[in-house]
């Protein structure tokens, strides 16, 4: 009986080696695909291959500092973004009207700021417009005694050319609020 498992053996140990050679085969032609695709270098530089210097002249230095003149103007512009910013406090009682005044003929309001609060007894409901009797930009109501919206525009909210900004409440309000409002005048053509 032993004779026979020992043949058995045998066969089947043959039978897997055979077929982990057959395995390693395909494997290493794989391999040798790879290693030949490695040793292809065309196109890639040699540390030894020639490098272009360039040297810079005085035409080249002359239009980089133009160019940075540029860039550091458009930076401090972006820098000094809240230096052009102007603030108004307002306090209002009862009353529609402007919150900022029109600017002027070829000028706009940049609104970047606006907070208001509520300071009477009773519910307001409160509208912001792009000019007197114009559009509305905001609306929203505010509680009674200490209501308020604060609203840091992420995208300056730009009136139309020569608007004021104007506020106005709901009809049967009584409102007694504080307005907040940082803006800034801008061309109202941009170049």
């Amino acid at each position: 009986m032993s004779d026979i498992d020992d043949d058995v053996t045998a066969t089947t140990i043959e039978q897997n080696d055979a077929a982990k050679l057959k395995n390693t085969e395909v494997n290493s032609s794989s391999i040798k695909t790879a290693v030949e695709a490695i040793k292809d270098t065309s196109g890639i530089k040699k540390v030894t291959d020639a490098v272009t210097v360039i040297q810079s002249t005085a035409a080249n230095l002359k239009n980089t500092e133009v160019n940075s003149g540029s860039i550091k103007t458009a930076v401090e512009k972006i820098d000094n973004q809240e230096d052009s910013i102007n603030y108004v406090d307002v306090a209002k009682a009862n009353t529609d009207g402007d919150i900022v005044a029109a600017p002027g003929a070829g000028y706009k309001l940049r609104i970047h700021h606006l907070f208001v609060n509520n300071w009477s007894g009773s519910l307001v409901f409160f509208h912001v417009l792009d000019g007197t009797g114009g559009t509305r930009k905001f609306s929203f109501a505010l509680a009674a005694s200490g209501g308020a919206v604060a609203q840091n525009f992420k995208r300056p909210m730009d009136l139309g050319e020569n608007h004021a900004l104007y506020y106005d409440y709901s009809a049967g309000t009584l409102a007694n609020v504080y307005i907040t409002v940082g803006y800034s005048i801008e061309t109202a053509v941009e170049k």
